[in-house]
């Protein structure tokens, strides 16, 4: 147990996996023992991992993974699809992302306005956006 008095509170929650939700499908290779073995198999057991260590989902009395009841591992295997579910309705709400890179939108206002440029939302917004993009075609329209 870490002491706390120190202010160390751990790495925190794991970073979920960018392609979750987005109806694109992993591309995970296995072993003979179907252990998944590239990066995208580590993103996988990560974020599952993530779900079976929560001693209020998964009882730890099982020792081994194949001994736990199938009901267990077809409620954890719903929620996994209800997450992905959620994620991808919270990616399309999100519009289009910005093309600025690190540059901080002030410093665009900075140069828009020492160029002699509109300065109001739509045209940040603009200048911020890949006008080819089609989202960015439906806000302009």
């Amino acid at each position: 147990m870490p002491d706390l008095s120190t202010g160390y509170r751990g790495r925190g929650c794991a970073k979920g996996v960018k392609q979750w939700g987005t109806r694109t499908m992993l591309e995970v290779v296995f072993d003979d023992k179907f252990l998944p073995l590239n990066e995208n198999g580590s993103k996988l057991k990560q974020r599952n991992g993530l779900i079976v260590r929560n001693p209020h989902r998964v009882p730890l009395t099982y020792l081994d993974w194949r001994a736990e009841p199938i009901d267990i591992k077809d409620v954890i295997w719903r929620e996994i699809q209800v997450k992905a579910k959620m994620n991808s309705l919270s990616r399309g709400r999100h519009g289009p992302a910005h093309r600025t890179g690190q540059k901080h939108f002030s410093q665009i206002r900075h140069e828009m306005k020492a160029a002699g440029h509109v300065m109001d939302k739509m045209s940040i917004f603009i200048k911020t956006r890949d006008p080819n993009d089609s989202d960015v075609k439906d806000f302009v329209v």
